[in-house]
C-alpha cells in the first residue's frame, strides 16, 4: 500500500506542472519521494518482524524456564532491551527516546523539504531551468537536494538497527530487496553513514 501511495505521489509531482517538468529538478524531487517511501516500507517491515521476534522469544523463554522466574527474566531480557531501544517505549509507554521515532521524524522532515523544494522550483522555473551554473540554479539545486541531509540520520539508524537485529536473530535480510535498496541509498546517494 505504501509503495502504491508513493508511486502515485511521484506521478502527480511530475504531472502537476505539465510540459514544464522536463527539467531534472522535478525528477529529482520525485525520486526523493520514492526513496523516502522505500525507507518507510522497510521501517515498517522491520518493526513488524521485531515485534514478532520478541513475542516468539517470550514464548521460547517461557517454555524453557517457566513464567516469571529469574531464568525467564534473564532469557527474555535481550529481546525486550532491543525492542525498547527501537520503539522508545517501556511497558507500552513512550519515553521520548527510541530509534523508531527518530527515523519517522527524519522521514517527515525529508518529505516536507521535498514539498517545499517543489513549490520553490515551480515558482522559479525560469531560473531553475537555466543550463548555465548561475547562482539561481545553484539555489534550486541546494533546495532540491536538502532532503538527503534530513533523511540520512534516520536511514543510517535504520540500517544499523537492522544489522544489529540480524546478529541477534531478530530479522533476516537474505534476498530482502528493500534492505538492499536502503543500503544503496545510504552508500551511493547519501554518501555513506561514516561521513
Amino acid at each position: 500500500m505504501a509503495r502504491m501511495v508513493m508511486a502515485v505521489l511521484a506521478a502527480l509531482l511530475l504531472g502537476a506542472c505539465g510540459s514544464s517538468c522536463k527539467g531534472s529538478h522535478y525528477k529529482k524531487i520525485s525520486s526523493g519521494h520514492n526513496w523516502i517511501g522505500r525507507i518507510k516500507v522497510l521501517t515498517e517491515a522491520f518493526d513488524t518482524g521485531l515485534s514478532e521476534w520478541v513475542t516468539a522469544e517470550g514464548q521460547r523463554c517461557k517454555k524453557e524456564h517457566g513464567p516469571k522466574t529469574p531464568k525467564f527474566a534473564v532469557c527474555v531480557k535481550p529481546a525486550l532491551s532491543f525492542s525498547r531501544y527501537w520503539t522508545g517505549k517501556v511497558m507500552g509507554a513512550p519515553t521520548g527516546r527510541g530509534i523508531l521515532p527518530a527515523i519517522q521524524s527524519a522521514q517527515k522532515a525529508a518529505r516536507h523539504s521535498l514539498n517545499a523544494a517543489f513549490d520553490y522550483v515551480k515558482a522559479n522555473e525560469a531560473a531553475c531551468g537555466m543550463k548555465k551554473e548561475t547562482a539561481e540554479r545553484k539555489a534550486c539545486e541546494k533546495k532540491v537536494g536538502a532532503w538527503k541531509k534530513l533523511l540520512k540520520p534516520g536511514a543510517c539508524a535504520l540500517i544499523e538497527m537492522i544489522d544489529r537485529g540480524v546478529k541477534l536473530g531478530a530479522y533476516k535480510v537474505v534476498g530482502h530487496v528493500g534492505y538492499k535498496l536502503a543500503k544503496t541509498l545510504v552508500e551511493t546517494i547519501l554518501g555513506g553513514c561514516d561521513k
